[in-house]
């Protein structure tokens, strides 16, 4: 498998990891998107096997390992989790506390550092496997979960491709409090301490801040694709102040049409009616 994976595999993951991914699922999955036998080895890790959960914020994500030196596979697939509707014992989601702390305002990181310390981790753990063939690095990410697979790109570039779908955009607030190489650029582009005092930041021109964000991860972005419909609250927000648009966009109409399969949505999805 090369370091793009099929849409329609990759579209399944993301929808099938909301409910708890496992290894025979994925095998199930590969083979029906791909029409090919699966890797002789699957692995799938759990975030809650290597994050606190106390610290994370609601965060939660799996990690696909697939190997099969045959084939030429070696690929570690990323899938940070979106807003769930309710969390367990609790009634309502600890997601969207992050999504207006961390997201809007830039006041809360917890969810970005445990994605990080969950692709750590499992990277290194990966990486004691015995394999001649290089290790490739996709990220998956819907809503939340895309805006955290996004991050992780912007800021470390630890992905070969990424792939969200109706993401929540990132945010200069969001940038400035997590990416320290980003706010002293910008620091020195405004002549402020924000490491300092990150309230100054609130102040800025926010068109300017946005157009100059833009133009800082323009190249982190050049591998990050992201699949959106139309009418989606999410891609609504890119007009609201802080946003950013980084990366490549497929724009879909919202679908009216009833299918009669999931994968003739998933087909229908995959059709681009404009491209930005």
């Amino acid at each position: 498998m090369s370091k793009n994976i099929p849409k329609l595999f990759q579209n399944r993951l993301i929808k099938a990891e909301y409910a708890g991914l496992t290894a025979e699922e994925v095998k199930k999955i590969y083979i029906e998107e791909t029409g090919q036998s699966p890797p002789n080895k699957v692995e799938v890790y759990y975030s809650d096997d290597f994050i606190n959960k106390v610290n994370s914020n609601g965060f939660n994500g799996t990690i696909i390992h697939l190997l099969d030196e045959k084939q030429g596979i070696n690929q570690m697939i990323t899938i940070t989790r979106g807003s769930e509707k309710s969390e367990i014992n609790n009634w309502c989601p600890e997601d969207w506390a992050y999504n207006l702390m961390g997201i809007f305002v830039g006041q809360n990181a917890d969810q970005f550092r445990a994605a990080v310390d969950l692709d750590d981790a499992v990277t290194s753990e990966i990486e004691n496997y015995y394999s001649d063939v290089e290790l490739t690095k996709v990220g998956l990410g819907h809503s939340l979960g895309g805006n955290l697979i996004t991050l992780l790109q912007l800021t470390d570039e630890m992905f070969d491709n990424v792939y969200t779908i109706n993401t929540a955009p990132p945010t200069t607030y969001q940038l400035a409090l997590i990416d320290e190489s980003f706010v002293k650029e910008l620091s020195l582009e405004y002549n402020l301490d924000i490491r300092d005092n990150f309230e100054a930041i609130y102040d800025l021109n926010p068109t300017e801040l946005e157009a100059f964000a833009e133009e800082y991860y323009k190249e982190a972005g050049e591998n990050i694709n992201h699949l959106v419909m139309d009418q989606d609250f999410l891609n609504a927000l890119s007009v609201v102040r802080g946003f950013i648009e980084v990366g490549n966009f497929q724009i879909l109409m919202k679908l009216k049409k009833k299918f009669s399969s999931e994968r003739n949505i998933n087909n229908s999805i995959m059709t681009p009616v404009n491209l930005v």
